[in-house]
């Protein structure tokens, strides 16, 4: 998670069950990551414990299939990506 400032998740045809999952990397204190989801419809979002909400809550589902932003920054506190942004388009 501290090797890149931005993923793009494209043509995601499932419900996204964990953003966790197989995390790798040490980010610093106010690392910052952009995330972006671009479904085939609505599709459900499941962020994982490494997440929470900040300034803007975690988003739990894209929207049909319009590109979906997400605006993360690390929490070295609580040891986990806080939303900081939120934005579809």
């Amino acid at each position: 998670t501290d090797n890149y400032d931005s993923y793009e998740l494209t043509a995601q045809t499932m419900d996204i069950t964990s953003f966790t999952t197989n995390l790798s990397g040490t980010p610093q204190h106010d690392d910052k990551l952009k995330i972006s989801i671009k479904g085939t419809a609505a599709r459900g979002i499941t962020w994982g414990a490494s997440f929470e909400n900040g300034a803007e809550d975690l988003p739990s589902t894209t929207t049909t299939t319009e590109q979906l932003d997400v605006g993360l920054m690390w929490n070295s506190v609580t040891s986990k990506w806080r939303c900081m942004a939120v934005g579809s388009g």
